[in-house]
């Protein structure tokens, strides 16, 4: 065989090679089925960190309070103008105690929560200078709304949420955001389960 024929086998194998890694190589780690379309998707892949100040000791937030199973999605159609609301993670789950109840006009409990140290990395500047130092938590529709624009979201529908009193020391689960027409403190809303730990 001739030099320039050897070069050329060789460089077909090259290619051929490089193609079958490639192949094996995406069937371990297959692609998603498409683009990210939404805030709420690029958020999961690309999760905001909170600042130094509202952090612990690591400064990042731990990987373990993220739950994806354990949140009910179909309840954004209950939320009244969810466009004021920013998401940062689509399911949350942490822990603390409940330090005040407010119902709210809109149908909805305004829960104050003192997080648990390891869940103090929620915390914005604003839940600091608006919010006692708490995490707001907010199950939706707990009551028929007296506030005109938030009626329609909560028509036919009653959250079976059971709100815990003041003091009581629970796990909460729900959508992590950003409350934009409120200095962007973070809420849990809407909250999909409240559950009394020791």
């Amino acid at each position: 065989m001739s030099p320039r024929r050897r070069r050329i086998v060789a460089a077909l194998a090259g290619a051929v090679l490089g193609v079958v890694v490639a192949v094996a190589l995406s069937g371990c780690n297959p692609l998603p089925a498409g683009p990210p379309s939404t805030e709420t998707t690029l958020a999961v892949l690309r999760p905001t960190t909170p600042t130094a100040a509202t952090t612990g000791t690591s400064g990042r937030p731990p990987a373990t309070t993220t739950t994806p199973t354990v949140c009910d999605a179909t309840l954004w159609q209950h939320v009244y103008h969810p466009a004021r609301l920013k998401i940062i993670r689509p399911c949350l789950t942490v822990t603390g105690t409940i330090t005040h109840i407010a119902r709210e006009a809109d149908g909805d409990t305004h829960i104050r929560l003192a997080p648990d140290p390891a869940d103090r990395w929620t915390l914005q500047p604003a839940n600091v200078t608006g919010q006692h130092g708490d995490l707001v938590l907010e199950p939706v529709c707990e009551r028929p709304p007296t506030q005109a624009d938030a009626k329609p979201a909560c028509a036919g529908y009653r959250s079976p949420v059971v709100v815990p009193p003041v003091g009581a020391h629970v796990q909460v689960s729900g959508s992590y955001v950003y409350d934009l027409g409120h200095g962007r403190w973070a809420e849990i809303h809407p909250v999909t389960s409240i559950e009394a730990r020791p």
